[in-house]
């Protein structure tokens, strides 16, 4: 395990309720996805933010300033767009 694994792995040995909730805010993907019943994709967005900011507090430990950009929610939006139109293409969208 390289230090920078393990400074990650420590990070969410700290993971607490209030982390997660900062990690979500703002995202307007999460809860679109969540309200079409996409719970694959709202997981997706929501372990990539998590994740994002695990790394971003081992970086801030380690150097002492953070090198990954936070995730950009009108990215996330295009990303969740771009799934629908897929699987709307496909045809493996489940009308409900």
């Amino acid at each position: 395990m390289t230090v920078f694994n393990k400074a990650v792995w420590e990070s969410y040995q700290q993971l607490n309720d209030d982390d997660i909730m900062e990690a979500i805010a703002g995202s307007v993907a999460i809860p679109l996805a969540i309200k079409s019943g996409d719970w694959e994709y709202a997981f997706d967005f929501i372990k990539n933010r998590i994740d994002t900011q695990m790394t971003r507090r081992a970086e801030l430990s380690l150097y002492d300033h953070v090198k990954t950009t936070w995730v950009d929610p009108d990215d996330e939006l295009r990303i969740l767009r771009t799934w629908w139109l897929k699987n709307e293409y496909k045809g493996d969208k489940n009308e409900t």
